[in-house]
């Protein structure tokens, strides 16, 4: 501690640091699954855009149970997404059959 520095000040920076690595531990104990098991929306654009990872202290990168979980969601919303668009695309290109065959 420096002599500038009160005991409050050093007690308050500490109370912060503990605080930061009770979060960082809940984050990475918390079940991933249970944080999108509950969740019944569709994923959005918007939702990916607002995600946000907790760093982790004292290493480099995301927490891989955090940003592994999101990925799964994100792939299985794109393989939804994906599928419902070519099946629209099949039901568009049998319905302008049927219409070119009703008009000839």
């Amino acid at each position: 501690m420096s002599e500038d520095t009160s005991p409050w000040d050093a007690i308050n920076e500490l109370s912060h640091q503990v605080a930061a690595l009770r979060e960082d531990f809940r984050a990475a104990t918390e079940d991933p699954k249970a944080r999108y098991a509950a969740a019944s929306e569709r994923l959005t654009a918007e939702a990916v855009r607002d995600t946000k990872f907790v760093m982790p202290r004292m290493q480099p990168g995301y927490w891989t149970e955090q940003v592994d979980p999101f990925m799964d969601q994100v792939a299985i919303e794109l393989e939804t997404l994906t599928r419902e668009r070519d099946e629209a695309r099949e039901e568009v290109a049998t319905l302008r059959a049927e219409l070119g065959r009703s008009a000839s």
